[in-house]
């Protein structure tokens, strides 16, 4: 076991001012907590793997493509890849994310069509 207090973690450098700490990083995935201050927006261009994004507290809206998701608290989203990306707090609290992506190489969902195609 290794536990890991987020607000023991090393910074995670953002060129776009976002506060940012990396959790965790290995060969299966890497989490980051990441802080976003009211009016903040993190911009992505293409992603070239799944991202999770937990919100751990306050709201804003995820941009993925042509596509916008209102995020509250307790929410997880699942962005896939290849889109363009963006979040943004909207509100006049700051919005606290946990973000997960797997390492190169690794799947980090459940396909259904797999499981599907061993039960026939």
């Amino acid at each position: 076991m290794k536990p890991l207090h987020p607000d023991h973690a090393p910074d995670f450098a953002r060129a776009q001012g976002i506060e940012a700490n990396l959790l965790l990083s290995n060969e299966f995935a890497t989490f980051i907590r990441a802080t976003l201050k009211p009016g903040q927006r993190l911009f992505k261009p293409t992603v070239l793997s799944d991202l999770y994004f937990y919100v751990l507290e306050g709201c804003g809206v995820l941009e993925i493509g042509e596509e916008r998701q209102p995020l509250c608290e307790g929410m997880l989203v699942q962005s896939p890849t290849r889109f363009p990306q963006s979040i943004q707090n909207n509100n006049d609290k700051s919005l606290k994310l946990l973000a997960c992506f797997p390492s190169p190489g690794r799947r980090a969902y459940f396909d259904d069509s797999e499981t599907e195609r061993q039960n026939q």
